[in-house]
């Protein structure tokens, strides 16, 4: 089992456009479920309002959330707390849908909001957890986040199994039951515990089926891992080739500043020696008081292609532009998002001047997006478009857009995901437009042939690196991308 700890800062609800709650909520805090399907969850919470605020100021604050009773109301001058049954509608909420989607992790009674911002504490399944987590960042990048594996509490704790169902597996156990070879049969058994044969093996059953199920919670990351190895985190710094080791570290030592997840770009040496070309995807991890404790992410192998040597031959630190000396801050960017069933294109107020678009006078839409778009490339971002939706898959591809407000000619780059419902079909498409005008030489160069390669890059493989024992552990696949 895991359990992690994702906070957004009252500055990211902000600009998530998330900050009338702070208006009529002190504290909300998470207190467990009444009802949960794939339409909606209804939970209680504990809440404190503002000076003048009551529960019917919470419907409609948000799409998909509304009060369905209250519990109880302050019942005296020493109390300002409210407990509600709040309900979370997945169709018009994209956090609640994916919240739903991944049934089998759970909410955590330390989930809180309040004027610092919100917290939420997720617990499951390594695989659930990490859908969820995954679809969270892509909608708002979190400011912290934090994870560890639970041990499940005792089925006596838990109460999965009756005081007399422990009775018999305790009599079964002294009698000699689990004794190999058994020392009885079932028929001797139920007759020493004074008990129908069939009652006796209902309760045995039980009882053993929870065992099972605990003990498997508790190492499903165990058997998940059990094919990773181990290196040191020296041995594997001294590995990566020496001109781009700079600006790996400065990648590394930023994400641990602010805790953004990063990809970046090297040349990592194989064991046979040859160097190979790495993107690794990272997020850094912390604790619950914000102290660093390492990173977790993925490889991707971009040798794989008949383009290695071109791309070999372009520049890391342009490849890298973020991290490289005399480049940061050259890229600027802006956020958008396109509801597939209503049509609805919704940008971050940042993309407008960068689109030379007056923000009071135009209005997003497919259509005048495409009108922006250099006429040699919109059937290209539309077939993208298009084969994200089909098929599900990640944005990534370049584009031209020439500016209305000057008629200047400018290149993007769109990264981005697709949101589906629980069918699978696609409701949402959310990415992030950057401006790489400036960089158009080598690193556009450097943009389409990885767009070339992307159906190639299939070789995916899991790392993560503890900062206080100072060793990278990776997962099969990538210790055979690895190896040369």
């Amino acid at each position: 089992m895991r359990e992690v700890s994702v906070h957004w800062g009252r500055a990211r609800l902000t600009c998530a456009r998330l900050d009338i709650i702070f208006d009529f909520v002190k504290e909300m805090a998470f207190l467990g479920y009444v009802e949960r399907n794939r339409n909606h969850i209804d939970i209680i919470v504990q809440c404190v309002f503002t000076e003048g605020s009551e529960p019917d100021n919470l419907n409609n604050l948000i799409a998909g959330v509304s009060v369905i009773e209250t519990l109880s109301a302050p019942n005296s001058e020493w109390t300002n707390e409210w407990v509600l049954k709040l309900r979370f509608e997945a169709a018009s909420n994209d956090l609640i849908a994916i919240q739903l989607q991944a049934a089998s992790a759970s909410i955590q009674p330390e989930t809180v909001f309040n004027q610092q911002g919100f917290t939420y504490v997720i617990r499951g399944p390594a695989n659930s957890i990490k859908s969820v987590i995954t679809a969270f960042r892509l909608i708002l990048t979190p400011d912290k986040m934090s994870a560890s594996s639970i041990q499940p509490a005792s089925v006596v704790e838990n109460k999965l199994v009756s005081p007399q169902q422990l009775k018999v597996v305790k009599g079964a156990w002294d009698a000699g039951w689990y004794e190999n070879p058994r020392a009885l049969k079932m028929s001797e058994l139920s007759r020493e515990l004074n008990l129908s044969r069939s009652t006796v093996s209902e309760h045995l059953a039980r009882v053993e089926t929870e065992m099972v199920r605990l003990l498997l919670e508790a190492v499903s990351d165990k058997l998940a891992e059990t094919s990773q190895v181990v290196f040191d985190l020296v041995e594997f710094w001294s590995n990566i080739h020496p001109s781009d080791l700079k600006t790996v570290r400065k990648a590394v030592d930023q994400g641990k500043e602010d805790g953004k997840p990063f990809t970046i770009t090297y040349r990592l040496k194989l064991m046979d020696g040859s160097y190979k070309l790495i993107r690794s995807h990272s997020q850094p991890q912390f604790d619950e008081n914000g102290k660093y404790l390492g990173v977790v992410g993925q490889f991707e192998d971009l040798s794989q292609n008949k383009a290695m040597g071109h791309i070999l031959e372009l520049s890391i630190n342009i490849a890298n532009s973020k991290y490289s000396e005399g480049l940061e801050n050259i890229s600027q960017s802006g956020s958008w998002q396109w509801d597939v069933i209503s049509g609805e294109v919704t940008w971050s107020p940042s993309l407008f001047p960068l689109y030379g678009c007056d923000a009071e006078k135009f209005i997003p839409s497919l259509e005048s997006f495409t009108d922006l778009v250099h006429p040699e490339d919109i059937e290209f971002v539309m077939n993208s478009l298009g084969d994200a939706i089909q098929t599900t898959s990640a944005l990534d591809y370049v584009h031209r857009i020439i500016r209305p407000s000057d008629g200047g000619v400018r290149t993007f780059r769109c990264i981005g995901g697709i949101l589906t419902d629980e069918l699978g079909a696609a409701t949402k498409v959310i990415g992030i437009a950057q401006d790489i005008t400036e960089l158009k030489g080598a690193n556009l160069a450097f943009q389409e042939t990885l767009a070339e390669m992307k159906g190639d890059l299939d070789e995916w493989g899991a790392f993560e690196v503890n900062a206080k024992s100072r060793i990278i552990t990776v997962s099969e696949a990538a210790r055979r991308m690895l190896r040369g």
